[in-house]
């Protein structure tokens, strides 16, 4: 086996017509993924033209059998999950470069390359979240159609496990102050029933959050 880095572009979503040069061999097996944004698939239809060229596509959503590269791995992992989400919602409304080359510095949240991350972005990990990468050619993380199975991914996270991962504080995201991040809190977040301060554009400092009162009649 071997692993290949090469810069591919994508219009409108989808590439085609890739040619990436590999060397010789008797090759039955081929996975690929954006180490930035997705999760790991592995072509179904690989196989040889001549038996020195070879084709496979990525194409079809996982659940009827395809092989898309799923969007929400922000972390680099084999999983859609809770710390794909911690590492959002700070980069939230933040302008991105959709110009991504091999060698780019991650965390890079624009996961459909339209230069802002916003909410569509959001749509990608929330959509495919708990999702697992396919298995790599020569076998490893255990998936059943891309859906986690056993060991995997995170539901929940403490506050001082994302500081060591590299994060940084980001305690303003415990809206229900049990220094865990978990799914109640996304909900929060997303429901604008904990609106954070902390956020680009809502922002009064460190920790503090705006409490609303319900308007009251007249």
């Amino acid at each position: 086996s071997f692993t290949l880095d090469q810069d591919v572009t994508f219009t409108g979503g989808s590439a085609s017509n890739v040619t990436i040069p590999i060397p010789g061999g008797g090759w039955d097996c081929l996975s690929a993924r954006d180490p930035l944004h997705t999760l790991r698939a592995t072509s179904a239809d690989f196989g040889t033209l001549d038996g020195t060229s070879y084709t496979a596509t990525f194409l079809g959503p996982w659940p009827t059998g395809g092989h898309w590269l799923l969007g929400g791995n922000l972390n680099g992992d084999d999983f859609i999950d809770i710390v794909d989400f911690a590492v959002f919602f700070p980069l939230y409304l933040t302008p991105a470069s959709s110009d991504t080359p091999c060698g780019t510095a991650s965390p890079h949240a624009d996961i459909n390359g339209d230069n802002v991350v916003d909410l569509l972005d959001l749509i990608f990990i929330s959509t495919n979240s708990l999702m697992a990468s396919q298995p790599p050619c020569c076998g490893g993380v255990p998936a059943a159609g891309g859906v986690a199975i056993g060991h995997g991914p995170r539901t929940s996270i403490t506050f001082s496990e994302l500081r060591r991962m590299g994060l940084g504080d980001l305690s303003y995201l415990d809206t229900d102050a049990n220094g865990v991040f978990d799914f109640t809190d996304v909900e929060a977040i997303l429901g604008g029933t904990a609106p954070l301060v902390d956020l680009p554009g809502n922002r009064l400092g460190p920790g503090k959050r705006v409490r609303r009162s319900p308007p009251r009649g007249r």
